[in-house]
């Protein structure tokens, strides 16, 4: 079973929280889905664009998108600099 992470808001910016109370993402995103739906990778805003980073915080893809949606049970990623939807 994966811990639960909930996203927290800290001076403006979001990250998230074990079960514990302790930050393991840091609070430096604009926005911030939640992993549901998403499971092992989260999207998450920077500036204008979306990364998605992992359950330990770490940027999961070197790829930035301009919209992210959750289309169970795949995701649709629109890639920023191509224009073109990605399905994974």
């Amino acid at each position: 079973m994966r811990p639960i992470l909930a996203p927290i808001r800290r001076h403006e910016k979001w990250g998230f929280v074990n079960g514990n109370g302790h930050i393991v993402i840091p609070c430096k995103y604009g926005e911030v889905s939640d992993f549901n739906g998403f499971g092992y990778v989260v999207p998450v805003r920077r500036n204008r664009a979306w990364l998605f980073v992992t359950r330990k915080g770490k940027v999961a893809s070197s790829f930035s998108y301009d919209v992210v949606e959750y289309n169970d049970p795949a995701f649709l990623y629109h890639h920023l600099s191509s224009s073109k939807w990605l399905l994974t």
